[in-house]
């Protein structure tokens, strides 16, 4: 469910202030409250789409790479 601004038409985000959950304007920051059912159906995932400790392997290629370019 995606709930925009009434006043600039961006988009309202789920964000934290204190213990409560309220949707934020990513564009002008107009607040609007929810109620604990629309809270629900808000869920941020991050998935992570490569093995772990991949990035480590990758981050040693790189370094030689720009060890090779600056030389």
């Amino acid at each position: 469910m995606v709930e925009f601004c009434e006043k600039c038409g961006g988009m309202l985000l789920p964000h934290r202030e204190n213990d409560t959950t309220i949707l934020k304007c990513n564009l002008c920051g107009k607040i609007k409250s929810i109620n604990n059912e629309l809270k629900e159906k808000y869920i941020f995932k991050k998935t992570i789409e490569h093995p772990k400790g991949s990035e480590f392997k990758n981050l040693k290629k790189m370094e030689n790479w720009k060890d090779k370019e600056n030389k």
